[in-house]
């Protein structure tokens, strides 16, 4: 069996901004999700060439819907690994680990919706 490996989060940062390092990393911290929620909202955009307007708002309210859904699961599955404190791995694609921030990726949940849209067609 494979040792577990642990990871020390480093970060170095200059700024002219008064105040102790807790304080500037949960400015940071806060804006950080704030990137990453962009990049999510881009991920579950569909992309069409659509001239009708009525689809185009269909596509990305359609889109808002999945991102909540993704962002409920993740934080649900965030809560379960500090209290399960195991690593678990299913059939369906997701992976819980114990030190993770990001558990379930938009891929991943791409591919758990394909997966339980069509139970029949697992391998």
């Amino acid at each position: 069996r494979k040792p577990e490996r642990v990871y020390l989060d480093f970060y170095v940062y200059t700024t002219n901004i008064r105040g102790s390092a807790d304080y500037i990393e949960k400015i940071y911290r806060s804006r950080w999700g704030i990137e990453t929620q962009y990049r999510v909202v881009h991920q579950f955009q569909a992309r069409t060439t659509s001239l009708n307007s009525i689809l185009r708002l269909l596509l990305i309210g359609i889109g808002f819907i999945l991102e909540a859904i993704w962002l409920r699961i993740n934080a649900f599955l965030h809560i379960v690994t500090h209290v399960l404190k195991v690593t678990c791995n299913y059939e369906l694609p997701i992976k819980i680990y114990k030190i993770s921030t990001l558990i379930l990726t938009v891929s991943r949940f791409k591919r758990l919706l394909q997966a339980l849209w069509r139970p029949n067609e697992r391998s």
